[in-house]
């Protein structure tokens, strides 16, 4: 019987294209086939059973193949991801590939991150006999992405406290401005008192306005008295 192997993508290795194998499922060569890939491959049927896996495989989960021989696909993956397992092996009975990403759990406990590409098996009247499943490791893409992602959270937070530190300082110069013009007023009115040498209604008049300045200052120093701390705030959420 001659067996086709429909690849999911154009990126698969270009030997699953086009593969016309004379094979049975328990003959050696369909396994010598998966052994002379460098990804991670095995077989399965069924439910998912793996018939038989590559070295690759092997050297990616730590198992030996006595132990995988058997073994249902979904108990080496995470449980999130069994109803994708299931609906791809559905699409590949159907005669359609697949491809998704999961987590898998090796021997040791350890847990890395894969993506799964799933290739229907089909005779040669187009009857499906089982599914190629290749494994490819991206934990380390995974742990890559994550910490670009982190750093580009970084920079916006950095970014937006940046723009509150901005703010908050044009608003002190503009406080410090508020404070500083009717404090050179007060302080006029002041020198001028001292010197005794207004008459009553000048007097009066001087008196008015250093006390009404003085009120409109403790308005906005009562409006500011929180800065300190808010500053403060901001400049701690920089150091992340």
């Amino acid at each position: 019987m001659k067996l086709h192997l429909r690849s999911p993508s154009s990126s698969t290795p270009p030997v699953l294209e086009h593969c016309l194998l004379s094979w049975n499922w328990d003959a050696p060569k369909p396994h010598n086939f998966i052994d002379g890939l460098s990804e991670s491959a095995c077989l399965i049927r069924g439910a998912s059973q793996i018939n038989y896996a590559n070295q690759s495989m092997l050297d990616l989960l730590g198992y030996s193949r006595g132990e995988i021989q058997g073994t249902c696909l979904l108990t080496l993956m995470d449980r999130a991801a069994h109803a994708t397992l299931q609906q791809a092996q559905q699409k590949s009975q159907d005669g359609l590939p697949e491809r998704f990403e999961c987590q898998f759990r090796r021997k040791d406990g350890s847990v890395i991150e894969v993506r799964v590409s799933i290739s229907p098996i089909l005779g040669q009247t187009g009857e499906w006999l089982g599914s190629m499943v290749m494994l490819i490791d991206i934990t380390e893409q995974k742990r890559m992405e994550a910490e670009y992602a982190q750093l580009i959270a970084y920079k916006h937070k950095a970014q937006e406290e940046a723009a509150t530190v901005k703010h908050l300082t044009e608003t002190l110069m503009h406080l410090s401005y508020e404070l500083r013009s009717p404090l050179q007023l007060m302080l006029g009115w002041a020198s001028l008192l001292r010197q005794h040498e207004l008459d009553q209604s000048t007097t009066a008049q001087a008196l008015a306005t250093i006390e009404r300045h003085a009120k409109a200052q403790a308005k906005i120093i009562q409006g500011i008295h929180d800065i300190p701390e808010l500053a403060r705030l901001n400049s701690n959420s920089l150091h992340f």
